[in-house]
């Protein structure tokens, strides 16, 4: 069968790197399975459901399903398969992958809640990890977004900002602890602050913004205060956007460490030592 072995081996690797997380989860007394989101949030806090469509959204920001269900002790929290390689379920996650390769690949969309900017799977677990398994950034899927209720809570405000800014974006890649920086991005971009992108723009933008993110992630490990796009913003302080995207992956990690340093007086960790220098 077409791309069986590939499928088989994937499978290993991926279910042997579950299994380490599981017992290093276990051994911590924490949670070694995904999160379920009717179990951590109070209902009575979400305003309203709002049907928002068929959107790509980004693989890193599914955390967890809708409710509890009987294939969710088959992953861990990051959607890596913890059944063996003799299962049914891992026949069927082998299919979904020999799938993937094919001409149509694997284009039925999920569907789950979107809660503060994080997602939670209502149907499509085996999708998600599969698509997670190949490395892709973004799967697509269909969205009901919780609302939640007003109030003065620090998260709950800051989500609100962050719509203001997906209304016109579309992307839930860009959140921004400092709002200012989101009209700075514009103007970086060329665009009025009340411009609403067109997905020739998305595509565009994501397309650099992978480059930036795969080095911020290695970088700034332990960061919580600034998010990517604060510290993207903080790289377009000192060079354009035009420039920023012609740089080779190293000169795009120096740069962010040069402005880091110039802002913070040090790194966070040693750039060198994990990312690796290519042209």
């Amino acid at each position: 069968m077409k791309f069986e072995k590939e499928a088989r081996q994937l499978y290993n690797i991926v279910h042997s790197i579950a299994s380490r997380n599981q017992r290093t989860l276990t051994a911590r007394d924490e949670n070694d399975h995904p999160a379920v989101l009717s179990t951590i949030t109070d209902m009575s806090k979400v305003a309203e459901a709002v049907c928002i469509g068929v959107m790509d959204i980004p693989v890193d920001k599914i955390v967890g399903v809708a409710a509890p269900g009987a294939e969710n002790h088959l992953y861990t929290p990051d959607f890596m398969p913890l059944a063996s390689e003799a299962s049914d379920f891992a026949a069927k996650w082998r299919s979904l992958y020999r799938d993937y390769f094919t001409d149509e690949g694997i284009r039925n969309p999920i569907s789950c809640y979107e809660y503060l900017g994080r997602f939670y799977i209502i149907d499509g677990q085996k999708r998600v990890s599969v698509l997670k398994s190949c490395g892709e950034a973004v799967i697509s899927a269909q969205v009901v977004r919780l609302m939640p209720v007003e109030s003065q809570d620090k998260e709950i405000q800051s989500y609100f900002q962050f719509l203001k800014h997906f209304c016109l974006t579309g992307l839930y890649q860009l959140s921004f602890n400092n709002p200012e920086n989101f009209e700075k991005l514009q103007e970086a971009l060329g665009y009025e602050s009340d411009y609403v992108w067109k997905d020739t723009d998305r595509y565009s933008f994501l397309f650099n913004w992978n480059v930036f993110e795969c080095i911020y992630k290695k970088v700034f490990t332990e960061e919580k205060h600034m998010t990517a796009a604060d510290i993207f913003v903080s790289l377009l302080d000192e060079y354009s956007y035009s420039e920023i995207t012609k740089m080779h992956a190293w000169e795009l990690e120096n740069a962010l460490r040069a402005v880091w340093k110039k802002r913070y007086g040090s790194v966070v960790v040693n750039l060198e030592d994990v990312f690796p220098k290519i042209s």
